[in-house]
């Protein structure tokens, strides 16, 4: 409302100037001019306008016709010389003309073609026109209007001196009640977290009372992963529940768990112990070493990219252990950096050795899945179904050039013939660039045909030493 009167005042004052300030005035007559000639008014005395008529003028006798020039008079307006313009409102002839004489000696005015001109003799003095009174009311009305929308604007763009209710919309089928104002926001507690699905619950019943479980650390195609005590070592582990789906075939659940024996026969310093296999009714569960520390995944998140000493601290204790499986005839088949943990001093620890492929084609045979491990890492023969030590290799190959790069070799999503044509970025021409030594390397290593790669990782990381110190 106030806003609204505010405008009302100034539109009063826009007004105001607007008003007429009546007809301008000047010369002696209407319009500025100075009137025609005694002579000419007289040779009309007693005519009516259109009568015939003629007077003595400087150039001689001219004759015309009597017309009606304003202010109550007539006079005689030669054939040749323009007609005087119909007056709205007469003026008396006393202000509109001067007094003048008979004669042109006296300051009489010849009438031309083009207009009233004074003779030789100078014109009468000008009377000042007259003036409208200035609006002083509609000015002052016109500076409170303008005064009352400027505070109306500057107090609309004043910050909000209480706290603004969150605008964001509600989620649907949710229904939040709006809460008074004196209820402390740090009271309201957050909503609950969804619990895990049945299927990856954490143990119960007899295995509850060996492990104490701490909290869930992640989930996997595999299953649920927890942090859990044992209670009758007193130790830290890696409690990792399996699928279900693991379970329910007897022979699938067979070839699982002859797996998970064999590998937990691997005892490295680099890869992460499994130091039990647990049957409870249909679940299995696996007791792995707890490693406090992040994936090599998470680190490339966090730093983008690996510097070269970085990277060659991580993947020498990698190629330790990969080759140290493969002397035991165990291939990983699923190398990528998510499988791969640092610990607190910087070591590297190969984790799920054949487990997770062995799973994933238990799973797969019931599911009717693919088993497939991850496609961005495994080479073009193991996408076919076949699995050989140089498999390894080149997985090695791919999580090493993400570790140096920042980004993947082949991003898909047609993995395979990106991999068939070995269409690569040349690690010389990412961004920032690295050294061009370092292209030679990765294009051995990612050769289509097996026998054509490094035989092991330790020659594939003997390789990226020379290539890394020659640069």
């Amino acid at each position: 409302m106030a806003l609204r009167a505010a405008f009302l005042l100034l539109l009063t004052a826009s007004s105001a100037f607007a008003q007429p300030r009546g007809p301008r005035q000047g010369g002696n007559g209407p319009g500025g001019r100075r009137g025609p000639p005694p002579s000419a008014l007289s040779a009309c005395q007693g005519q009516s306008a259109g009568a015939s008529c003629s007077f003595d003028s400087p150039r001689g006798t001219e004759s015309g016709a009597c017309y009606d020039v304003g202010g109550g008079q007539i006079a005689c307006i030669p054939a040749d010389a323009p007609r005087p313009p119909r007056r709205a409102e007469p003026a008396p002839v006393a202000s509109a003309l001067p007094a003048v004489s008979a004669g042109p000696e006296a300051g009489a005015v010849a009438i031309s073609n083009s207009a009233l001109v004074p003779l030789e003799a100078k014109p009468a003095p000008v009377q000042p026109p007259a003036s409208a009174p200035f609006p002083w009311t509609g000015l002052l009305a016109g500076i409170g209007g303008a005064a009352g929308l400027f505070a109306l604007w500057k107090q609309s763009n004043q910050p909000p001196t209480a706290p603004v209710a969150p605008t964001a919309p509600k989620p649907r089928g949710t229904i939040i009640p709006d809460l008074p104002d004196s209820v402390p926001t740090k009271l309201l507690a957050p909503a609950p977290a969804e619990p895990p699905p049945a299927s990856v619950t954490a143990p119960i019943g007899e295995l509850a009372k060996t492990f104490k479980i701490v909290r869930e650390i992640g989930m996997g195609g595999m299953g649920v992963v927890y942090e859990a005590i044992d209670l009758k070592l007193d130790r830290r582990v890696a409690l990792k529940k399996l699928r279900a789906e693991i379970g329910q075939s007897a022979s699938g659940r067979e070839r699982f768990l002859t797996e998970a024996k064999t590998v937990a026969k691997l005892q490295h310093q680099n890869i992460v112990t499994i130091h039990g296999i647990i049957e409870d009714q249909k679940d299995v569960y696996l007791v792995f070493e707890y490693v406090d520390g992040e994936t090599l995944d998470s680190m490339i998140a966090r730093q983008k990219r690996l510097t070269g000493a970085e990277a060659m601290t991580v993947l020498q204790g990698v190629a330790d252990a990969v080759d140290y499986a493969h002397e035991q005839k165990i291939i990983h088949r699923d190398l990528k950096p998510a499988n791969i943990m640092i610990d607190r001093a910087g070591r590297a620890k190969v984790m799920d050795f054949g487990i997770a492929h062995q799973a994933k084609l238990t799973i797969s045979q019931l599911t009717m899945a693919a088993a497939y491990g991850t496609l961005a890492y495994m080479p073009p023969e193991q996408e076919l179904g076949k699995a050989v030590r140089e498999s390894d290799v080149y997985a090695f190959a791919a999580l090493t050039y993400e570790s140096l790069t920042g980004s993947l070799p082949f991003p898909g999503p047609n993995f395979h013939l990106q991999k068939e044509a070995m269409s690569f970025t040349r690690p010389s021409y990412t961004f920032p660039p690295l050294a061009p030594s370092l292209d030679p390397v990765f294009e051995r290593a990612f050769q289509v045909e097996p026998k054509k790669r490094h035989q092991t990782t330790g020659d594939f990381v003997r390789s990226l030493q020379t290539a890394l110190a020659s640069a």
